[in-house]
């Protein structure tokens, strides 16, 4: 074999074996229960606005960034609830008491952050109009 043959054949293996791995990595994240990245929700807050008419895009924006810390707050206390219920069922040894306590947990926080995104949905749309409310859009598809 001639060494550019040998060179390129190691550069397609180290390629093929450099995307497994970022994919097996990729998959062990959503197979582990790994939260999404933050910045991912954010930007489904961001899209609420996105499609309205100009005038009233600046009103649900600052609607929005006024809510904001306690959206995220409220998400941020979901997701290891979240998380905490899920290890309770797959624990070696089951407890039904304790997982009806971890979800128990995980509902009221999941009820507490669609509560602040209601409030926030529900704010924007009383204060736009009944064309920007058309095009509103509401993170997790409506409540």
């Amino acid at each position: 074999m001639s060494r550019g043959i040998i060179i390129l054949g190691s550069v397609a293996i180290l390629s093929v074996m450099v995307n497994l791995f970022l994919a097996g990595n990729l998959f062990g994240l959503h197979f582990r229960g790994a939260p999404p990245p933050p910045m991912e929700f954010e930007r489904r807050l961001t899209d609420m606005w996105r499609d309205m008419p100009q005038a009233d895009q600046p009103v649900a924006k600052a609607i929005v960034a006024k809510h904001h810390d306690l959206i995220m707050e409220k998400l941020g206390a979901l997701r290891p609830s979240n998380r905490a219920a899920g290890g309770v069922v797959r624990a070696g040894s089951f407890d039904a008491e304790a997982a009806r306590r971890a979800f128990d947990d995980t509902n009221q926080r999941l009820t507490e952050f669609r509560t602040a995104i209601q409030d926030t949905v529900i704010e924007i749309a009383s204060k736009i109009s009944p064309e920007g409310r058309k095009h509103l859009r509401v993170p997790g598809g409506g409540f």
